[in-house]
């Protein structure tokens, strides 16, 4: 082999671990920050009061609202504390992108109020994106890395502090004993539905449940902050329910939609589903991104 030709190879190869190694770093790096979010938010979360939810409590609330949690099967039974569920589905931005595989999951604490969502997206074979959206103490974050590395968004604000208190308000379909949380305040529409309104620390959010004959949440409904073009503009915002399943002995919505109600058009951009929901079941160890771990480790071998 030509002496030029082995450096060149030499050189490509050199290169190609440093890449390898500075993703590998990456990667370790936001495992690391994010799984130390997440046991701040669980160190929160339990000492959260675990009282019953008595049928009195829920005679207070509008009749819709009855309706759901009577179905949800909530009554004489403890409030959780916090709530560890995960989800597939498939995300995209924009309706002329393609749908990507999505593998997350989610912790939530519901006194005080806050969440860790923990996702990766499939780009493509080799490549990924990871990424948490978090509610903590107050004020929300968003980030997502390609390749755990490269800054893709990088959110904070007063705008997405009502767009994560928005989120953690309809995501209590997956632990509804929380809509009686002293941060929730209900005010009647009419026999089908009701709008919620949660304010903490500084920010407030509202949304609308409408819910069926038997107790069931059809769909969730606000405006919420979306960023277009630089800039956050409200925009109405849906969650409506495909499918109805119990874990943890509750009936809750197992799969749905998230949609951007648009001037032009809708836009469904989060097609989820539930796979396993616990309450109050302290993790053995927090891993976040198992599945980029894995897709790196493929890259990497198949790279050699």
């Amino acid at each position: 082999m030509p002496k030029q030709v082995s450096l060149v190879l030499g050189a490509s190869a050199a290169a190609a671990l440093a890449a390898g190694a500075a993703v590998g770093l990456g990667h370790l790096r936001f495992r690391r920050q994010v799984a130390a979010e997440v046991a701040a938010l669980l160190e929160q979360g339990r000492s959260a009061s675990r009282a019953p939810v008595r049928a009195e409590d829920v005679a207070e609330l509008p009749p819709p609202i009855q309706r759901w949690l009577r179905h949800a099967g909530v009554v004489d039974r403890p409030r959780p504390g916090i709530v560890h569920l995960t989800q597939t589905g498939l995300m995209r931005g924009q309706p002329d992108q393609p749908w990507m595989p999505v593998d997350a999951e989610q912790y939530f604490t519901t006194d005080p109020p806050g969440f860790e969502w923990i996702a990766t997206l499939k780009m493509s074979p080799l490549v990924w994106v990871t990424g948490r959206d978090r509610y903590f103490d107050g004020e929300g974050a968003m980030d997502m890395l390609a390749l755990s590395l490269i800054p893709v968004v990088h959110a904070r604000g007063p705008e997405l502090n009502q767009g994560v208190l928005l989120r953690y308000l309809t995501e209590t379909v997956w632990f509804p004993a929380a809509v009686l949380s002293p941060f929730i305040t209900w005010e009647p529409i009419d026999s089908a539905s009701a709008q919620a309104t949660l304010e903490y620390r500084g920010t407030r959010a509202s949304a609308t449940f409408t819910i069926d004959a038997d107790g069931a949440v059809l769909r969730a409904e606000a405006n919420r902050y979306r960023e277009e073009h630089g800039r956050y503009t409200l925009r109405p915002w849906s969650i409506p329910i495909d499918a109805y399943g119990e874990f943890a002995g509750t009936r809750m919505p197992v799969a749905g939609d998230a949609i951007w109600r648009l001037e032009s058009s809708d836009l469904p951009y989060y097609r989820w589903r539930i796979t396993n929901l616990t309450y109050d079941e302290s993790p053995s160890s927090i891993d976040p991104f198992r599945s980029a771990s894995s897709e790196r480790a493929t890259a990497t071998s198949g790279s050699r």
